[in-house]
């Protein structure tokens, strides 16, 4: 449960710092955070939870959790994932109940865990796959099929990816060289692109 509650205290922390943040004269504000830290003021857990809950999770010679994975919390399960597997337990017990997908190159593997996303509503999580793809799984553990990802010719790679509803994806698109047009991509299944947002720090 720390990786629940690390990230929640680092970024109550700096919530707080950012309190009194003053601007510069510039385009870049300033932040004051080296006075923040000299205040060295408490800040309670029980000011933003209601309960702790502690989950061990089984350690199996197939469901070892790797260090600095992402979690993912559903009502039913407990779902760790990093770039080479992702790993399902059960939300109560914390029971090792299967491995989700196989990294790979073939057909209905994944090429990296961590740049999916997890659609709760249908039970099914995302992975990136090979030749501009995304792989997808059942929580049951079953392969369920692929959806074709948007590329322009201007793109350097990929940035964050999710969902809109069951039938639209969302795609956000890297701007490391300047030049790319697009910042978000909605599309389809079928790699049909539905709409986008133009970026706006595009260089000409």
């Amino acid at each position: 449960m720390k990786y629940f509650l690390w990230p929640a205290l680092v970024f109550f922390i700096c919530m707080a710092s950012c309190g009194d943040a003053e601007k510069g004269t510039g385009f870049i504000p300033e932040t004051g955070v080296q006075e923040a830290l000299k205040l060295n003021e408490q800040i309670r857990l029980s000011e933003f939870l209601t309960r702790i809950e502690y989950v061990r999770l089984e350690t199996t010679a197939t469901g070892l959790v790797r260090p600095n994975s992402g979690i993912y919390l559903t009502d039913n399960h407990i779902i760790t994932i990093n770039s080479r597997q992702c790993l399902l337990f059960d939300r109560k017990s914390g029971d090792f109940l299967r491995e989700l997908g196989r990294r790979g190159r073939g057909p209905g593997e994944y090429s990296v865990a961590t740049s999916g996303f997890l659609n709760e509503n249908r039970s099914e999580i995302y992975f990136l796959g090979s030749e501009r793809s995304l792989i997808c799984y059942s929580l049951d553990g079953s392969f369920v099929g692929t959806v074709k990802l948007p590329v322009t010719e201007s793109s350097f790679g990929l940035g964050n990816l999710s969902y809109l509803n069951d039938s639209v994806y969302v795609l956000h698109h890297i701007n490391a060289t300047g030049v790319e047009s697009t910042l978000i991509s909605f599309f389809d299944k079928n790699g049909n692109v539905l709409g986008t947002v133009p970026n706006p720090h595009k260089t000409d």
